[in-house]
């Protein structure tokens, strides 16, 4: 695993946000549900982890910018 991941999943936070999502996909209202956290703090992690590779958008015919869905790379 490269630096930048291994930098990105070292994080607690992260760390459950990998954890929900590797079970399947998942939307950031889900995961913020999920961990007790706010959708703000979901998504700063999760932008942090799509940057490191770790994630990425599920791409669906109808995407929500405000409740994006997200899968493991």
């Amino acid at each position: 695993m490269a630096s930048r991941q291994t930098r990105a999943i070292w994080h607690p936070l992260r760390a459950q946000i990998l954890e929900l999502i590797v079970r399947g996909p998942a939307t950031l209202s889900q995961i913020a549900a999920a961990v007790g956290v706010s959708t703000d703090k979901v998504a700063y992690h999760s932008a942090v982890l799509c940057g490191a590779g770790c994630i990425q958008p599920v791409d669906v015919e109808h995407p929500s910018s405000v409740d994006p869905l997200y899968e493991i790379v």
